[in-house]
């Protein structure tokens, strides 16, 4: 019987939204929702308060949330100050003094092709950068170039992946995040390129670098650890809590993704239509 009983809960839990995907923020308001209702329940008949209290809890152990459809509900009509009361709020770029396109043109990191009329990679820089990237396959450590990117000790500097992101730590504080390795030495590459190019990178807060080297990131069109073609196209990024669109560059040759750039396709949309005169 037990054995059974056993099988049936496995069968009944939502994986999606359990053990190890479980949205604690999101588990603690529907354990106060349902508190809510067993509690005016409670106020009439005090034993079917308690009866739903342990239905509600048990359906939030098996499905992770109490009120059908809360997760969509949750992404679409949550603001986001609410999100970020719960820490669940998508990632926003921070501000940095130097604006990271005017400073990659002014050092002509950037420059305009004619051609096809739009910004690309100096072809100097270009060839600079890929000889960097070689080097930094060579030495094999990424600590150590990261190390130099954000002058911070190699031995206290942790590299791994978490959740689908090249993360970086130190002293369990993360301090960095890419979305693919190859996205990670794309921009320890560009530091030195840029490191050896001018005479002001020093100066800048490891934050303003950081902005920059992601900045350069857009304009590559080859992968640096495939030398595979990147790739533009529309793509949602989304967890339990929260949705939003993407233009993502990805290799086709190894898949790994070397941005993302949030977009709000709704504005844009409402900014095409044609205004009627």
């Amino acid at each position: 019987m037990f054995q059974r009983a056993h099988e049936l809960v496995t069968v009944t839990k939502d994986p999606q939204y359990t053990g190890a995907n479980r949205c604690f923020p999101c588990t603690v308001v529907n354990l106060i929702i349902a508190a809510t209702i067993a509690t005016l329940l409670g106020v009439f008949v005090p034993s079917l308060g308690l009866v739903f209290f342990a239905f509600a809890v048990a359906t939030i152990w098996l499905r992770g949330y109490l009120i059908p459809g809360t997760p969509e509900l949750t992404k679409q009509y949550f603001p986001e100050w609410l999100l970020r009361w719960f820490g669940k709020a998508p990632p926003k770029p921070t501000a940095a003094d130097v604006d990271p396109g005017e400073y990659l043109q002014q050092h002509a990191f950037i420059v305009e092709d004619e051609a096809i009329d739009d910004l690309v990679i100096n072809p100097i820089i270009k060839e600079d950068w890929w000889v960097r990237v070689a080097d930094l396959s060579a030495e094999q450590s990424d600590k150590a170039a990261l190390s130099q990117f954000s002058d911070l000790p190699a031995s206290e500097l942790t590299l791994g992946w978490e959740d689908d992101a090249y993360v970086a730590r130190i002293d369990e504080e993360r301090i960095g995040s890419w979305e693919s390795r190859s996205a990670f030495v794309a921009d320890m590459a560009a530091h030195r390129v840029f490191a050896s190019q001018t005479t002001d990178w020093d100066r800048l807060f490891v934050a303003q670098r950081a902005e920059i080297v992601g900045a350069f990131r857009l304009f590559i069109e080859q992968c640096p650890t495939c030398e595979g073609t990147v790739t533009m196209d529309q793509d949602v990024v989304e967890s339990c809590c929260f949705r939003y669109d993407v233009i993502a560059g990805t290799c086709q040759g190894c898949g790994d993704r070397l941005f993302e750039l949030r977009v709000d396709l709704e504005q844009e949309q409402e900014q095409e239509q044609p205004i009627d005169v």
